[in-house]
């Protein structure tokens, strides 16, 4: 057994790894036996890693329309066909190099091990001595950074220019600046936590161009990370009867409408398998449309002299 599969996570690590909550992981546990945990001395819970892809899997199922119920009663085998039902997702390079333990996790079930190198280590560790050498446009990188400093951005930023084809940086934190840089070096940026369905889509994207016009980002399916919270935006709703201007309450009301319609059409993505590719194409219309109201709530506010706390 390799020394990664011999790791263990806390329930803290493990609903911050698959974003179910540790109240819906123990009801599984106790009530549909979907996993079972050791225990330390003192009563803490700790996953394997087998367990953890297990989770994993069933949530993305769940996501699909099936119940828990239902999917606890199957062995893995049952659970590793029901997955393989779903259509596959076309990544579009030879190989794809996943680095981070959580990512790790994530892609691993998705991600044939000859297509993919998994490297369950720090991300920021691994930028360091990345010793990565293939011919140019084959590869892609799929690396985790819980926060990007000037030192990862200059590493992403050559290793986009002269070794892979795509970089993706799954990041819990990056100031705005930084984003913009990253983006300017064709560093793709997706906030985390994240599921496997969302990156490979963005693994399939063709390489984007200046110059594109806004029919064919959307054909890229690249969805915008969200840019602020939503208490972020309705503290600026509640600031506009104090403004002359009511511009700040109908965009603030606009991107709260839009972001609704992106959630609900991704709930009828992942739940109307027939619909599916209409759905996705919609919540892209609604996420793109999101971020340029963000963008346009940013400038009011600024405007106003009024602050806004980002994401």
């Amino acid at each position: 057994m390799a020394d990664s599969e011999k790791r263990t996570m806390p329930i803290g690590a493990v609903t911050q790894l698959t974003g179910i909550s540790g109240h819906t992981l123990r009801k599984w546990e106790s009530r549909y036996a979907a996993v079972a945990p050791a225990r330390t001395e003192s009563g803490r819970r700790l996953y394997t890693q087998q367990q953890v892809r297990k989770l994993i899997r069933l949530r993305d199922l769940i996501r699909q329309g099936y119940q828990i119920g239902q999917l606890s009663a199957m062995s893995e085998a049952e659970l590793e066909a029901l997955t393989d039902e779903q259509p596959p997702l076309e990544v579009g390079i030879d190989r794809v190099i996943v680095v981070g333990e959580v990512l790790a996790a994530v892609l691993a079930p998705q991600l044939p091990g000859d297509d993919a190198t998994l490297i369950p280590e720090a991300g920021g560790a691994w930028l360091v001595d990345p010793q990565v050498t293939a011919e140019r446009g084959k590869q892609a990188l799929v690396i985790e950074l819980p926060t990007v400093t000037e030192a990862a951005l200059g590493s992403l930023a050559r290793l986009r220019k002269h070794i892979f084809a795509r970089v993706i940086v799954v990041y819990g934190f990056a100031s705005r600046k930084t984003l913009s840089r990253l983006a300017d070096a064709g560093v793709l940026c997706l906030k985390a936590p994240v599921d496997a369905t969302e990156v490979l889509r963005n693994l399939s994207m063709a390489d984007q161009s200046e110059g594109a016009t806004s029919i064919e980002a959307l054909n890229r399916r690249h969805i915008p990370a969200r840019r602020f919270s939503s208490q972020a935006i309705a503290s600026l709703a509640a600031l506009s009867p104090e403004l002359q201007c009511e511009c700040p309450h109908h965009i603030a009301q606009l991107v709260l409408d839009i972001s609704a319609f992106e959630q609900y059409s991704l709930e009828c993505e992942q739940s109307d398998p027939q619909e599916r590719a209409l759905h996705a194409r919609l919540r892209s219309i609604a996420a793109h449309a999101r971020a340029l109201f963000e963008e346009a709530m940013a400038n009011v506010a600024a405007h106003e002299g009024l602050q806004l706390e980002e994401l």
